[in-house]
């Protein structure tokens, strides 16, 4: 049994090519902070490398995640030289906690972020 079939995106020689080029994806890019110091700086103050994994803390985002994932968004050398810098912060995986009540002590980092509240409206009648 033969189908007539054809993969995606291939024109055969008696077809006509589609009249609109396919989409492509928007990439967001990283904004540059300025000079390489001040980004160097940025990193250092952003992320926190938790100890004995291949994972960081993003401290503005409450993310955890690769360090693949910071080297793609600032670039490979400046990673490579966050985790060199004698100022890098390091955690141990205990020092994560999730604690509401902010009692913990401050070496910790703390993944609570708060409880977004809204107001819901009652209406009578």
């Amino acid at each position: 049994m033969i189908l007539n079939a054809k993969p995606v995106g291939i024109t055969l020689a008696d077809e006509k090519p589609a009249s609109k080029p396919p989409r492509k994806a928007k990439t967001r890019r990283k904004k540059t902070t300025g000079s390489p110091e001040e980004e160097q700086r940025t990193v250092l103050d952003r992320f926190a490398l938790i100890y004995s994994t291949e994972t960081i803390y993003d401290i503005d985002t409450a993310l955890i995640m690769n360090i693949s994932a910071i080297r793609l968004a600032f670039g490979k050398s400046c990673v490579d030289w966050w985790l060199t810098h004698k100022e890098r912060r390091m955690t141990n995986s205990d020092q994560l906690v999730f604690d509401p009540t902010g009692k913990y002590q401050l070496s910790a980092i703390n993944l609570f972020r708060g409880i977004e509240m809204c107001l819901n409206r009652v209406f009578s009648g």
